[in-house]
């Protein structure tokens, strides 16, 4: 509570800059890590960029890096180019798994131009390249996590959706003793490659559906790569299938 409210007292400043980030950098530094206060002191948070698209008449709103609602977007695009209105599972299916196959091979694309892998033109252009001959499917059940999402109204019509993740194995199971939170761990595999100073990504892709202005649906999911396939699914069955939302998110999914 202490630590939370003298953030919200200096905008974070003292988190990067002050007595919290010292302290940080020290219980990291005795505990056998490498994080100095002078990477802190580097550290600009900004800012989460808003991606806007489309779907059936549906207006699809998502955040920029260092989420994925550039590839929430793009397969939502790339979707809408096949009536999946009277279809059965199986062409349901084989559409989604198309989709999220083109799209996941545009994900070195969202750092160099997020904007062009959201628009529609890229999208017609994606969904006219050719598939590789086989595609293997997932079949697995995942349970175990690291990654909440929730999503909070009030009766004022203002909607939340949040996705938190701390990096594998619920972060590094590591609190600040002087400040109550636990450290993240995201210098390892979760992140893949990454340069000095290059800003981290991640599959979270908190996003907000509406039609004519008003929120219909505010969604996200936990599950890492599976994340993005989670809330397009969810987001077609409601609109291609007319599910309700509890059917829509109990169905079946598919991760290729």
């Amino acid at each position: 509570a202490k630590t939370i409210k003298a953030i919200s007292k200096d905008e974070g400043k003292s988190f990067y800059n002050g007595k919290i980030a010292k302290d940080i950098s020290n219980e990291i530094i005795s505990g056998g890590g490498f994080l100095q206060a002078s990477d802190l002191q580097q550290y600009n948070a900004l800012d989460a960029k808003i991606i806007k698209g489309s779907y059936r008449g549906y207006d699809i709103v998502a955040m920029g890096l260092p989420c994925y609602g550039a590839i929430v977007i793009e397969m939502l695009h790339i979707l809408e180019k096949t009536d999946l209105s009277k279809a059965d599972e199986t062409k349901w299916v084989l559409a989604h798994a198309a989709a999220h196959h083109k799209a996941y091979e545009d994900r070195p694309l969202l750092k160099k131009d997020e904007d062009k892998v959201a628009s529609i033109s890229f999208a017609n252009e994606r969904w006219m390249a050719p598939l590789p001959t086989t595609m293997q499917y997932d079949t697995n059940l995942h349970s175990n996590g690291h990654t909440t999402h929730f999503v909070v109204s009030d009766q004022k019509g203002n909607v939340v959706s949040v996705t938190q993740s701390l990096g594998p194995l619920l972060g590094s199971k590591v609190a600040s003793e002087k400040h109550g939170f636990i450290f993240a761990t995201t210098m390892g595999p979760y992140l893949g490659k990454m340069e000095p100073l290059e800003r981290a990504s991640s599959h979270i892709s908190p996003v907000l559906v509406f039609k004519n202005g008003k929120p219909i649906l505010a969604l996200g999911a936990a599950g890492g790569a599976r994340i993005v396939p989670a809330v397009v699914q969810v987001i077609s069955r409601f609109i291609d299938q007319n599910l309700s939302l509890e059917k829509a998110v109990e169905a079946a999914r598919i991760y290729q």
